[in-house]
């Protein structure tokens, strides 16, 4: 017997248990005990099911690619009735049996099977019978591919001042591990606002059309004619090689193509994306629809979000951080788009402010804020974006940022192009700083001089918040790093000199 093993569904693979009963008649077992048995298993991968009859699954079935299972003494197991294996998903696949006594090997089961046996393989065209496995399918994982830029994935970027690009580079459509043992054949993309999440749910936008008739194609239902009138969010978009072909295979899209002003928002309206994939097309498209919503398909988790606006005429925006170091972060920044502006009404560089709450790098006086002059505002070759490293921050420290305009032949900064303040980042905990003013002396007590001992002395390690906080025993005096690792312990490395006078 071949069946799901108890949490069976691994995420990339799939665990299945075969049974057998291990026989003790001496007419089978050769006349003394068994001593093991030898399993083998075959991925047959011109075979859609147990069931295929096309003629690449009978052609495979003609010329197996056994496999041992490597399990046990060169592959031979114990006398066990029982072992799991790890398959692939999406995959058919056969096994064969043998047990082995004293005297040798025996013949493989099954050697034969009706024609109606549920796990009799082979048998409907002719050849020899296999227990078989159907594929299994799951629903895909998450996408990883998308998200923010500081987790460096493409995600959503600014593209004009009336629409977004979405980018999910890097996802296998065709990796059955990854994708529950099918392609994937559907992308739903989701969109809310980040001043009132409310995202589209299944079934929800009650205002649209029918189902198509049976004539026509299978579509994403839900993309049809729902508005963020119509429903608390905005309705998904679909994108699949019915919907979308192009996009689906280029693996990125615009929204907004008419215009943001067709979402009824302004252009300083944040906006998050998320992404899931289905690998169901035939199947979810013959259910019946739930009422206003899409085919009911088996779909992957959600991505994570991705957060963009829209370019800013004369505003930087889109502003994004990322962990470098334990004293660096990166900055990127999406500068005012406006080609028609004076020069002195964006500035020509870009002054870059942080500090330890959001209030400091966004209201004016900016009191507790740091501020990096002068990098440019574009990229080399006029692209309307940049990025700069941030250095000399201390370990273990959460940051804001914010960027504004500097015109430099006027010396002057321009406030009305700030940007909106940066999610708070935390710089990773570093390593301490170097043990200075070592010393190795002859200890003073006699019983330790006696013994051989030798007095190690070093000064007090300072922490990098700076002069007058210091970690003695532990703790971290005076600092402000929040969960910071303390300074735990020292070693102390020596080793014996054999040639002192050399």
């Amino acid at each position: 017997n071949v069946y799901p093993a108890a949490n069976a569904d691994q995420k990339y693979t799939y665990k299945v248990d075969l049974t057998w009963n291990i026989p003790i008649d001496a007419e089978t077992t050769g006349g003394v005990a068994i001593t093991g048995f030898v399993l083998e298993f075959a991925e047959l991968t011109g075979c859609e099911s147990c069931s295929d009859t096309n003629q690449a699954c009978v052609s495979q079935r003609q010329s197996i690619p056994w496999e041992s299972t490597d399990i046990g003494v060169a592959g031979v197991l114990g006398a066990v009735s029982a072992q799991t294996l790890t398959m692939l998903k999406g995959s058919t696949y056969i096994f064969r049996l043998r047990a082995i006594n004293s005297v040798g090997l025996g013949s493989w089961w099954p050697t034969s099977c009706l024609y109606t046996d549920a796990n009799c393989f082979g048998a409907r065209v002719g050849t020899n019978a296999f227990t078989c496995f159907d594929p299994i399918v799951t629903q895909p994982t998450a996408l990883v591919g998308f998200g923010d830029w500081a987790e460096s994935t493409p995600g959503a970027l600014p593209l004009t001042t009336t629409s977004v690009q979405l980018i999910w580079a890097g996802h296998d459509y065709n990796n059955q591990s990854i994708n529950g043992g099918l392609p994937i054949v559907q992308l739903e993309i989701q969109r809310t606002k980040k001043a009132n999440p409310q995202w589209p749910l299944d079934h929800y936008c009650p205002t649209l059309p029918e189902p198509l008739d049976d004539s026509s194609q299978p579509v994403c239902l839900y993309a049809q004619g729902c508005t963020p009138q119509a429903c608390v969010a905005t309705c998904p978009m679909c994108l699949s090689a019915i919907s979308g072909e192009a996009a689906f295979n280029a693996k990125t899209t615009t929204d907004f193509a008419a215009g943001i002003a067709s979402a009824g928002d302004d252009a300083s309206t944040v906006y998050l994306y998320r992404i899931r994939f289905s690998n169901e097309m035939p199947t979810c498209s013959n259910k019946a629809p739930s009422v206003g919503s899409s085919f009911t398909c088996v779909w992957s988790d959600f991505s994570a979000s991705a957060e963009v606006m829209v370019m800013q005429d004369l505003k930087f925006s889109n502003i994004k951080v990322r962990g470098v170091h334990s004293t660096s972060i990166e900055i990127l920044w999406q500068a005012p788009s406006s080609n028609d502006a004076n020069q002195a009404d964006v500035g020509d560089k870009a002054n870059i402010y942080y500090g330890l709450t959001a209030t400091s790098v966004i209201t004016d006086p900016f009191t507790g804020s740091t501020v990096v002059f002068g990098p440019d505002s574009f990229e080399t070759g006029g692209n309307k974006y940049n990025t700069h490293a941030v250095t000399g921050l201390v370990p273990a420290t959460t940051y804001y940022f914010s960027v504004v305009g500097y015109y430099s032949a006027g010396n002057t900064e321009v406030p009305a192009t700030r940007s909106e303040v940066s999610k708070s980042i935390t710089t990773p905990v570093g390593i301490p700083a170097q043990v200075i003013n070592v010393t190795a002396i002859s200890p003073p007590a006699f019983i330790d001089k006696m013994a051989g001992a030798i007095l190690v002395e070093w000064a007090v390690l300072y922490s990098a918040c700076g002069s007058g906080s210091f970690l003695t025993d532990g703790s971290v005096a005076g600092c402000q790093r929040g969960e910071a690792s303390p300074l735990v312990n020292y070693k102390v490395y020596y080793k014996l000199d054999t040639e002192p006078n050399s």
